[in-house]
């Protein structure tokens, strides 16, 4: 493949990343802030970490902040983390070298937006800094001013999160703070990642419409999420002997599935010659078992 072949598909495949976290449940939810429902309207109050504070008469304050289901987010959260890794193929920077490479960036306005992008997703992503995302936390032990002092920015305790209770089991690290701090943090971070993500796919959805950008066919289109609560699967069914010569189905198999057929005998030539378990499985009877051969509904 060409480069330009390796920039197209690279730029697709991140198009169906980034359209399996705007399907995503949370980014689907319109709740949030009041007004017009954006895109992740939900996830775009939650990345901005805010809450509300009950003060009483003796200045003690009851701070709450919205936290969505924990099982939910770690999935959301898993489907961006893929953008911060430098060793993952769709690491944004990659990805948006290679849309820069197909777009050429000779126009003003492209080379703005991609100006804009690029700082939108470094704002989202970046973990080594002293910022913070949107607040800092600390604590100290005793205090006469001589216990352990421990500073935070919200990122830092998030992505403990991600690396010590989700996608990895590193030691801990966050002191006094504890998962529901960590998962706070975390609720803030990768909220903003994904409302990137999903003005991202917007933007490029533009691109393909003025032109300016060609992607294969069913970028946009093709299925990215699994909605089916069951796996249905049509073929046709024969029992015969376990070991029997599979030739006497010729004559019962449809001529268009004679391939299907034929790839099915290779299939138990190997496992014969390797003693290893190839397409077929025995059910009820072990001297017995089922072909399936894959095929439309005879309705």
């Amino acid at each position: 493949m060409t480069e330009a072949d390796n920039d197209v598909q690279l730029v697709a495949d991140f198009v169906r990343r980034l359209r399996r976290i705007a399907l995503h449940p949370l980014a689907l939810d319109d709740s949030g802030r009041p007004g017009t429902p954006l895109p992740g309207n939900y996830l775009r109050m939650l990345m901005t970490a805010g809450g509300t504070a009950k003060v009483g008469p003796d200045h003690l304050a009851e701070i709450r902040s919205p936290l969505p289901d924990e099982v939910q987010f770690e999935s959301l959260a898993t489907r961006v983390r893929t953008f911060t890794i430098k060793s993952d193929r769709l690491y944004w920077p990659k990805v948006l070298d290679a849309l820069d490479r197909r777009t050429g960036l000779e126009d003003q306005t492209v080379r703005s937006w991609s100006e804009q992008l690029r700082q939108a997703w470094m704002k989202a992503t970046e973990r080594n800094t002293p910022q913070e995302h949107a607040y800092r936390l600390g604590y100290q032990v005793a205090d006469d001013g001589e216990g352990v002092r421990r500073h935070f920015t919200d990122i830092g305790v998030a992505y403990a999160c991600l690396y010590q209770d989700v996608a990895r089991g590193d030691a801990a690290s966050t002191g006094c703070f504890d998962i529901t701090e960590r998962y706070k943090a975390a609720v803030g971070v990768f909220s903003h990642m994904a409302v990137v993500a999903i003005e991202t796919l917007h933007y490029l959805n533009d691109l393909v419409a003025l032109g300016v950008l060609e992607l294969p066919v069913g970028t946009f289109i093709d299925p990215v999420v699994v909605k089916d609560r069951e796996y249905v699967k049509q073929a046709y069914w024969f029992d015969t002997e376990v070991g029997a010569d599979l030739s006497v189905l010729d004559s019962e198999v449809p001529a268009q599935l004679r391939p299907a057929l034929e790839l099915a005998k290779r299939l138990m030539a190997n496992r014969d010659d390797s003693k290893q378990q190839g397409d077929t499985a025995t059910v009820g009877n072990p001297s017995r078992a089922p072909l399936l051969v894959p095929g439309a509904s005879k309705d």
